[in-house]
């Protein structure tokens, strides 16, 4: 079995106790989750570091299976060819004024190269793939490409979030939903029925681009083995990051406003939109009595009904302060925790807790399904361009996918927010 086949099996194990564990934490006693809590930090640390240990494994195997790929029969017998020939022979028939005989003029037939010419193949150093550099001394030194490390993404956070994610054909996707309705009465024998009053609303996405491009050179792809596969996955990378980010942040730099996307914090409004005062922010009371505000019995029935991806900003204030120092010197987040809710950390949202900074995204879970949804157009397309720079020797990476989203029903989600 392959190293990064046995990564694989060791992640899907890791995953399956870390969702135990928070699976766990959601139904255990209050004296129960502070240790649950250690338990899935340190389950996450270990996750996250094979996930380091599997990508190495997957570019060590790609580029063993470059160089093992098998040779056909030519090239085996120019191999054998080569082994036989040496650089000198050509030189002493140059300087005797003879033509070249045996495996040096084998090797020129097979090359078509003329009598009085040498391969260049002969000077280039043999080996399997590894990069040699000489140092100013006598000394070779030999120069092996270890394990890559990728650039390092912050985690998504649209799914912890509850949103839907499709995949969609050609044309603009609508979502129908029902937003009001008629209230049931009772009647009494032969008594008539009213007409209830009924409303429907129907949400449009259309297809948006959002791309990145890298460019390389064909040298450098020759100098640093498994270059264009580290491209690849950092453009995808990029690109998913990239897209998450948007969902909560938004982005209107296109030079088109059909291309400029809402963010989550903008499309979030009326009472859904929670605030807390700079004065109330550290005190435990009024932030749980923030978010159970929010189970209201309908879209949330219980705190763990919350779907919370905090900022950056609002996890340290809650890990960062004391709640009670007089008492058992609990900080805000042990208070939280104690009390039913969890929360996910999303990089990009906010640094700060200062005013008007956002602390956090809601879902609520109670018939979330497709209220909010990321729609994708056919996937996105990785094009390898190597024709229009191929005069500076350049080849061009580009990844494009077709995107959008929108909240369908807007009651599904809501938001906390810092104020004065």
């Amino acid at each position: 079995m392959l190293q990064s086949q046995k990564l694989q099996l060791r992640l899907s194990e890791q995953r399956q106790a870390l969702n135990e564990l928070v699976a766990k934490l959601d139904a255990a006693e209050t004296e129960e989750r502070a240790a649950l809590t250690g338990q899935i930090d340190g389950a996450t640390k270990e996750l996250a570091s094979t996930e380091v240990e599997f990508r190495a494994a997957v570019t060590d195997e790609a580029a063993a299976d470059v160089r093992d790929l098998p040779r056909d029969a030519e090239d085996r017998e120019l191999a054998r060819i080569e082994e036989r020939a040496a650089i000198v022979n050509y030189l002493d028939a140059a300087a005797e004024g003879r033509v070249i005989e045996g495996a040096e003029r084998e090797l020129n037939d097979a090359l078509k190269l003329k009598g009085g010419q040498f391969p260049l193949r002969l000077l280039a150093p043999s080996g399997d793939g590894r990069i040699e550099e000489r140092a100013s001394t006598d000394t070779d030194i030999v120069t092996r490409p270890m394990r890559w490390i990728d650039r390092l993404f912050a985690g998504t956070g649209a799914q912890r979030l509850g949103l839907t994610f499709d995949t969609v054909p050609s044309g603009e996707q609508s979502y129908p939903v029902t937003t009001a309705g008629g209230t049931p009465a009772q009647r009494g024998r032969s008594e008539a029925i009213a007409d209830g009053a009924w409303t429907i609303g129907v949400s449009t996405l259309k297809p948006t681009r959002q791309g990145i491009r890298y460019v390389y050179n064909i040298e450098d792809a020759a100098r640093v083995p498994g270059l264009e596969s580290a491209l690849e996955r950092d453009l995808r990378a990029a690109l998913r990051e990239r897209v998450d980010h948007t969902i909560f942040a938004g982005d209107s730099g296109a030079n088109e406003n059909t291309a400029d996307i809402s963010g989550f914090f903008d499309l979030v409004t009326g009472g859904n939109a929670k605030t807390i005062t700079q004065s109330n922010k550290t005190k435990p009371a009024e932030t749980l009595q923030a978010f159970l505000a929010l189970v209201d019995g309908l879209h949330a029935e219980t705190m763990g009904d919350l779907n919370v991806v905090a900022s950056v900003g609002a996890n340290t204030l809650w890990g960062g302060t004391i709640a009670n120092a007089a008492a058992d010197n609990q900080t805000l987040a042990a208070f939280l925790r104690a009390n039913g809710m969890s929360w996910t950390v999303r990089a990009g949202i906010a640094d700060a807790t200062t005013n008007n900074s956002k602390m956090a995204a809601i879902g609520l879970a109670r018939g979330q399904e497709g209220t909010g949804v990321v729609a994708t157009w056919e996937g996105a397309t990785l094009v390898r361009d190597v024709y229009t720079g191929a005069s500076k020797g350049e080849v061009s990476l580009t990844l494009n996918t077709l995107w959008n989203w929108g909240l369908a029903r807007s009651s599904n989600y809501a938001k906390l927010t810092a104020v004065t």
